[in-house]
């Protein structure tokens, strides 16, 4: 593991983190044994919701296969049934269960990965229409993984800690807990993607040494422009249309330091036709921009009420997010409110930026 810098890691105070993940490891790792185990992750994924529970499940399945861990196991990402990413899980040899309801009352264990709050659980999607949730999880051992510091998702083993990503958390699971199962090619390709989305390349500033070491690790079996061509070089039609769209539409305002973009029918029918880890880059494009130092990007959803994105450089976008009811990372967060508090929301971001940049 030295190779790795993970031993010095390890004796730097600072990262007195990845020690308690190497004792909630232990502890996830015995309460998995010889279980019946279903994985999934949150409604809408991004990047590190799909990395984080196919990465898991990677992990494990190659305990089992390995002889380490003796487990059955299932996974299931709620509305993830196609694009790019969907045809790599399947050249991998990954298949989801079909049938997630009864995959989750079989199961003894419910593992929950990258859900901050319950509103946001697998279980709210339509797939569990009709099903009392309480009734159901109330004999499951719930184990819940995440990296959204805020969040009040609770399980009986909660591993939650402040990393860049989701998929950043399960590959220092594998190193501090799992550190006997050999890496593969599938768990590090899709550790890999959450790794990337959710840290936007590792430009943002929170991004920790532990993230780099933790990618030095997964790379050591997978080169990084294997993820890259899946998730950035490979484009559709309709995203190429949609960036164009974005272009001809952003405002800015606050001295040019705040690109506000509100999307209007054209671009959310081609933003439909896409996943949505497809979609999430495209906020990010005017920070591209030298004198942009915050992104707002608000769509409309159902009932009259809009989702916003909202992207900085430097400025805690989250506490902006909060709010109004959502969260997120400090540089990339989010929020659903009413379309007459946009306005507000706008002066809310202005502020933000005159103030802290």
């Amino acid at each position: 593991m030295v190779e790795f810098g993970v031993e010095k890691l390890l004796k730097d105070e600072s990262f007195v983190k990845l020690e308690r993940i190497r004792e909630k490891g232990k502890e996830i790792r015995k309460a998995l044994s010889g279980k019946r185990v279903f994985i999934a992750s949150h409604t809408n994924p991004d990047g590190d919701a799909i990395g984080s529970a196919a990465g898991f499940y990677s992990l494990l399945s190659a305990a089992k296969e390995q002889g380490k861990l003796d487990l059955e196991i299932e996974f299931w990402v709620p509305g993830f049934n196609g694009g790019v990413l969907f045809g790599k899980m399947e050249e991998l040899g990954l298949e989801m269960t079909k049938n997630p309801f009864e995959a989750l009352r079989w199961a003894e264990v419910v593992v929950v990965l990258d859900t901050p709050v319950p509103k946001l659980a697998f279980y709210q999607s339509r797939e569990f229409e009709g099903l009392d949730i309480e009734k159901v999880l109330s004999d499951k051992f719930l184990i819940v993984i995440d990296h959204h510091i805020d969040g009040n998702l609770e399980g009986n083993i909660t591993l939650r800690e402040l990393f860049s990503s989701t998929c950043e958390i399960v590959t220092w699971l594998h190193l501090l807990a799992f550190d006997d199962v050999a890496l593969t090619e599938r768990e590090s390709f899709f550790l890999q993607v959450g790794s990337f989305t959710d840290t936007g390349s590792f430009q943002f500033d929170y991004v920790e040494e532990t993230a780099f070491v933790a990618m030095a690790f997964l790379t050591k079996i997978l080169k990084p422009s294997s993820v890259a061509r899946c998730v950035f070089w490979s484009d559709r039609d309709e995203k190429f249309e949609l960036k164009k769209s974005y272009y001809g539409k952003v405002d800015f305002t606050a001295d040019g330091k705040l690109a506000i973009l509100i999307a209007d029918e054209t671009m959310v029918e081609l933003m439909n036709n896409l996943e949505k880890v497809e979609v999430e880059d495209i906020v990010n494009e005017a920070l591209r921009l030298k004198d942009v130092e915050a992104v707002l990007f608000a769509y409309p959803v159902e009932n009259g009420k809009f989702k916003v994105s909202l992207r900085a450089k430097t400025a805690r976008v989250n506490e902006v997010a909060r709010e109004f009811g959502g969260g997120g990372h400090v540089r990339a967060a989010g929020c659903v409110l009413d379309e007459e508090l946009l306005p507000q929301l706008i002066e809310k971001m202005q502020a933000l930026v005159e103030k802290e940049v």
